[in-house]
């Protein structure tokens, strides 16, 4: 889901829309948005192995559990970002269309 979001942003994507991000200071981020949202499975699964192989333990269940709903909350505001990102673009074409008139 991360990478799709990721190429959905980037078909958008266009050097006078980077500008108006930059404007803004929305650029910087974009580029953190997804790292976090691609660490964070990895840090999810990397802690189900531990507690799988090496030391379970009721608390750290119930961490890991939390940690997961966490992440499903992560990719929602994701989600919510990627069409904020659609509505900006769609006003900045509105924005640059009527100065074209």
């Amino acid at each position: 889901m991360t990478i799709a979001g990721l190429a959905i942003i980037i078909s958008f994507t266009d050097n006078t829309f980077i500008l108006y991000w930059r404007k803004i200071k929305e650029f910087d981020n974009l580029m953190t948005i997804f790292q976090y949202n691609l660490y964070l499975p990895l840090i999810i699964l990397l802690a189900s192995f531990i507690l799988e192989f090496f030391c379970y333990s009721s608390l750290g269940m119930i961490a890991l559990i939390s940690l997961f709903i966490y992440m499903i909350f992560s990719l929602m505001q994701l989600v919510q970002f990627i069409i904020r990102f659609g509505m900006q673009k769609a006003d900045l074409i509105e924005i640059l269309q009527s100065k074209e008139e």
